[in-house]
């Protein structure tokens, strides 16, 4: 037997608690939400669980606060657990994988926990140069970082801190010579130095160093062409 829903409204948004398995709140988005609820009224209501914590709707619920609204919301008798919050907020928008990082991050993956927060020190110490996505691309295991939402979402993310702080630091010497090195912590880049760091087992710095000071390192469209030149220039500047 299916239990039915419970529509309610309330004034008091104290009544309502944040649940701490939702995603982060994207202010623009709030704010996208406070001029289309003025305009066109609220259409879809805030979602809670039996504790009356909100389960989908978060950002339309500060939006309506903030306009002082009354909040229209279902208490679902359904709702069990961390999967059900972030399968209802994949319906309305897909995550992303900063996001997933995020959540998954929350409720204790041990991988992926680690992983999360040495990418926020890295995005720290690089003036967020590098994503955190990016440095969490760089100290996921194997040399492809393509499936990081998937592995994030199904929670076979793993991590290898050494190989990943590796290549975090050939990044770091390869910005030193930001006259020879175009954008040393985009994505292109960082994912091609994860795969020459795959290939050649470990990186040694001081050859990175050599390659920065002596030749130009361009950043291609192409990232497979982007790591062909890399390995190249490193076999010539490792003999």
């Amino acid at each position: 037997m299916v239990k039915s829903f419970k529509l309610k409204n309330t004034t008091d948004y104290s009544l309502l608690k944040s649940n701490r398995f939702n995603r982060s709140v994207n202010q623009k988005h709030v704010d996208r939400l406070i001029e289309s609820i003025k305009t066109n009224g609220l259409q879809v209501p805030v979602i809670v669980n039996k504790k009356n914590e909100i389960v989908d709707g978060q950002h339309r619920f500060i939006a309506l606060k903030k306009l002082k609204y009354k909040v229209p919301y279902l208490v679902s008798p359904n709702w069990s657990d961390n999967e059900d919050t972030v399968q209802a907020n994949n319906i309305v928008k897909d995550w992303t994988a900063l996001e997933f990082a995020e959540n998954r991050a929350k409720i204790g993956h041990p991988d992926i926990k680690q992983a999360y927060e040495i990418a926020v020190r890295w995005n720290k110490k690089t003036d967020n140069k590098l994503s955190i996505v990016n440095g969490m691309e760089i100290l996921m295991n194997g040399s492809s970082s393509t499936s990081i939402k998937k592995h994030l979402f199904n929670q076979t993310y793993v991590v290898n801190e050494l190989k990943g702080a590796n290549i975090f630091y050939c990044l770091m010497t390869l910005s030193k010579y930001p006259d020879s090195v175009e954008s040393p912590f985009s994505a292109r880049m960082a994912r091609a130095v994860k795969r020459i760091a795959y290939y050649y087992g470990v990186l040694d710095t001081r050859v990175i160093q050599e390659m920065a000071k002596r030749t130009q390192i361009v950043l291609f469209n192409n990232e497979k062409e982007q790591f062909e030149v890399l390995k190249k220039k490193y076999k010539r500047f490792s003999k």
